[in-house]
């Protein structure tokens, strides 16, 4: 993941779900303007943070610990 002092931080999704969705276009948008992007997902459910990951093109897991250490 980007440092947050970088122009355009990475950003870390954690929760997949409805409102994870949501958060991720909001992401979108920001990487546009060069604001921050998304940089990976993590959801305590393994499969939901793959299907997210795979459908916004970032890593994903199921761990917080594996998911800071990006």
């Amino acid at each position: 993941m980007s440092s947050l002092l970088s122009p355009n931080p990475g950003c870390l999704l954690v929760g997949c779900g409805v409102v994870g969705q949501v958060h991720a276009h909001a992401l979108a948008e920001l990487a546009q303007s060069g604001h921050g992007h998304l940089a990976g997902v993590m959801d305590i459910d393994y499969a939901k943070a793959q299907a997210f990951g795979r459908q916004w093109g970032v890593p994903a897991t199921a761990s917080l610990d594996e998911a800071i250490s990006w």
